[in-house]
């Protein structure tokens, strides 16, 4: 990975969820031509939770399922939130548009792929 993407990835799982839900909320909104200035915050999270469950199915199938997330994070470098949210936003980049992959990640690595891989 570049130690520019790593540079991002390191800021982004530095956020909040909240943040994170606000991001790609926005990122959303922008693709669609709503003016960001007459949403609030929470119009954001919730655009960007609606979002993200109509992928859930896709997300557990990619990360979950084809990936082996239960046997993946047994391995020491998936310990680091950061290079574990690299390996996540390459597996989805396909999965996602409007939105970076790097800000989906982060925001699943940050609520917990645990929870997503239950």
């Amino acid at each position: 990975m570049r130690e520019e993407d790593l540079r991002v990835l390191q800021v982004k799982v530095s956020r909040s969820q909240e943040t994170l839900l606000e991001e790609i909320g926005a990122s959303l909104c922008e693709t669609e031509g709503f003016d960001l200035r007459t949403l609030s915050a929470a119009e954001l999270r919730s655009r960007a939770e609606r979002w993200l469950e109509l992928r859930e199915a896709s997300f557990v199938q990619k990360i979950c399922k084809e990936w082996n997330f239960s046997e993946k994070v047994k391995d020491p470098r998936y310990q680091d939130n950061v290079f574990l949210a690299g390996a996540i936003a390459d597996l989805i980049a396909g999965l996602v548009t409007k939105v970076a992959p790097f800000t989906v990640a982060a925001f699943l690595v940050k609520r917990g792929l645990e929870r997503l891989c239950r």
